[in-house]
């Protein structure tokens, strides 16, 4: 097939029978066609709402049609987060399992660097598999081992890099401390003190690693230093263009440098055809960056969006820290003019969302309907977002977050399955949805994870290694113990597993054969603290899951059980798609040099007028604010709403409504 020609007509329409809604296709639309026909490396910029991912998922059914690729070849799909993965599978459903087998790779960014990079050079290096990539799981080992190697002030570093956020997320190359460090920590060390501070945790950090325990940078640190030794890179490069025929990066604008050196060095876009995929002026991602790291090569672009109307795209023209002047707004959707609600105290402000929700009609396939009844027809849900969502400082009752607008907000916190490495009974405690048989592989965990808690190491060719399952079970074999374990584990699993919840007897089963059993073989001292204290330590329920409080951020109207306002941060709408949304403005770093909320900051883009401040003493803010905006007020379909405080105010916003926004008043 030509460089010019990815796919056929036909091949296009079939794709659009499957993913597009009845008598749609993507050859109507100039923008998606060109991107699903380019069968060459380039990237694909696109604006919000415009279909990006199903335009990926088309050139996706397209390829699992013709598979095998020739030379028996695989595509090769990376994203940031496991849930967009999730989606593609569940958007091309039974259609599309090929793809999911090998040649074929789908993943996080992280996994494939973890994968074929990370790994492979950890035991190249010590003959061992690494134990984890974790953050948390490294900060419970990192724990363990600086007491061990950092003197006095060693340890008040490290325990205020800890208060600062560190030193959980230091990596092999963050790994410095300097006079200015120190300052900005708040300590006064000596030359010869930040001398013994960066050896202690030079020494700590080592242990950790060799331990099997890295933080997510520390990966990408290996990666890059695997890459970098004798002719790896040039070899990498050969197997990845013989294995993948295509490459398709979603999300582009979420990826940090150290990720995009990396790819760009085992993908070579000549020899594989690479395609990124991504907005540059949604690059939020954990935190607003301003800085343009994904600079894309040779894109196409899809500028048309068809998740709003005229008056909302009129907003996002000027509310982006670039010319977005190409945006096109769908001719299908009837989005209302945007309101501003202005307000004196902001408890009232979500009770006037709702009554806009109630009382706003627009034209929907051929009739007026209310937002409200617009969004149980469609499914979509109706937001309130905002910047900042931290528990509301009462001291200062002027500087609005989300709690300001609604008491019953709290940060919402993702339900995160974490495994304690301080005890037995977490290895084996009763877990939902998990097969009797994984319950094997949990036993032998902890056991290695006792081992390593006491150094313990086996020499092979004159090195010394710390044990993994296979060097275990081979150990228990020449002792004659393999049989009479696997019985035991035999028993303890059908006893875990059929139990309510933790079964203390059979903790204290394997903590017998553990002690009296396996420790004279492993020569494991029984005395050592760290032992002991995982072997008895109670088990803490919180270290496992976070609940998820879905009720405490749901804002139910007055005698309307029905219309529930969801209320969120604007990271955790990213993405999304609302019926209509609520722009709440909040105070982030409000300072002397420059204000503290949205209007203060962004008031002319909010009248039409194009980002051009130059002042370097408030660009930055005023950049970062300006892409939560366009983040935020890019989520909705038919109506977009900001709350704005009376003294932030600006009658031209409303020039006697003929302005953009229509002004509606709590007061």
């Amino acid at each position: 097939m030509s460089k010019s020609n990815f796919a056929t007509n036909a091949e296009i329409i079939n794709a659009s029978k499957v993913l597009l809604p009845k008598d749609c296709c993507f050859l109507d639309d100039k923008e998606k066609e060109e991107v699903i026909k380019c069968n060459e490396s380039r990237d694909i910029e696109a604006c919000p709402g415009s279909g990006k991912t199903t335009t990926l998922l088309a050139k996706l059914l397209i390829l699992a049609n013709r598979m095998p690729l020739e030379g028996n070849k695989g595509i090769c799909v990376l994203t940031h987060t496991n849930v967009a993965i999730d989606e593609i599978k569940e958007k091309l459903g039974s259609k599309a399992d090929v793809l999911f087998r090998y040649p074929n790779h789908f993943g996080t960014i992280q996994s494939f660097v973890d994968k074929y990079l990370t790994n492979t050079y950890f035991v190249n290096k010590y003959g061992y598999k690494l134990s984890s990539i974790d953050n948390d799981r490294y900060r419970i080992q990192f724990d363990k081992s600086q007491y061990k190697y950092l003197g006095t002030k060693a340890v008040a570093f490290c325990r205020r890099m800890h208060s600062k956020g560190y030193p959980y997320s230091i990596s092999c190359s963050d790994l410095i401390i300097t006079q200015n460090c120190c300052e900005a920590l708040g300590l006064d060390l000596t030359i010869k003190d930040q001398k013994a501070a960066y050896e202690g945790l030079l020494r700590t950090k080592k242990y950790s690693i060799e331990s099997g325990y890295l933080n997510y940078r520390d990966a990408y640190d290996l990666a890059s230093y695997f890459l970098g030794t004798n002719k790896i890179e040039e070899n990498l490069i050969a197997a990845f263009a013989n294995r993948f025929q295509y490459v398709f990066i979603d999300e582009m604008q979420d990826t940090a440098k150290h990720q995009i050196d990396i790819l760009d060095k085992v993908f070579d876009s000549e020899k594989t055809t690479v395609q990124r995929f991504g907005d540059p002026h949604q690059a939020i991602y954990n935190k607003v960056s301003l800085v343009k790291i994904w600079e894309p090569r040779n894109p196409l672009y899809i500028n048309s969006s068809r998740r709003f109307g005229e008056s909302i795209a009129k907003v996002l023209r000027t509310v982006c820290i670039e010319d977005n002047s190409d945006l096109t707004a769908s001719k299908e959707i009837a989005s209302l003019p945007p309101v501003m609600i202005v307000f004196e105290d902001p408890k009232y402000v979500l009770p006037k969302y709702c009554e806009l929700i109630l009382e706003k009609e627009t034209e929907y396939e051929g009739e007026k309907l209310s937002i409200f009844e617009i969004a149980k027809r469609e499914g979509k849900p109706i937001k309130a977002i905002g910047w900042v969502g931290n528990e509301l400082d009462k001291s200062k009752p002027d500087r609005f977050k989300l709690n300001s607008y609604f008491e019953g907000y709290h940060k919402e916190a993702k339900k995160k399955e974490k495994v304690d490495y301080q005890s037995l009974k977490s290895f084996l405690r009763k877990v939902e949805n998990v097969k009797a048989k994984d319950y094997s592989d949990k036993i032998i965990e902890a056991m290695l994870q006792i081992l390593r808690l006491d150094g313990v190491t086996y020499e092979k060719n004159s090195r010394k290694y710390f044990y993994t399952k296979t060097s275990f079970l081979n150990e228990l074999n020449e002792n004659q113990l393999q049989e009479k374990f696997q019985k035991k584990c035999s028993k303890w699993i059908r006893k875990i597993h059929t139990s309510e919840s933790l079964n203390d007897e059979i903790i204290e089963k394997v903590r017998k054969f553990f002690t009296k059993r396996l420790f004279p073989v492993f020569k494991v001292n029984e005395n050592n603290p760290e032992v002991k204290s995982f072997l008895n330590a109670e088990l803490d329920e919180n270290v496992f899951s976070e609940e998820i409080i879905e009720a405490g951020n749901c804002y139910t109207y007055d005698g309307k059980e029905d219309l529930k306002i969801e209320v969120s941060n604007i990271h955790q709408v990213k993405g999304e798609t609302h019926t209509a949304t609520l722009y709440l403005e909040t105070s982030y770093k409000a300072n002397r040099s420059c204000e503290g909320f949205e209007t203060e900051r962004i008031l002319e883009q909010l009248k039409e007028t194009p980002y051009t401040n130059k002042n370097l003493n408030v660009q930055k803010l005023n950049k970062e604010t300006l892409k939560m905006a366009y983040v935020g007020m890019s989520r909705p379909r038919y109506l977009l709403c900001m709350a704005v405080h009376k003294v932030r105010y600006d009658e031209e916003l409303d020039k006697d409504n003929g302005g953009l926004w229509e002004i509606v008043k709590t007061f």
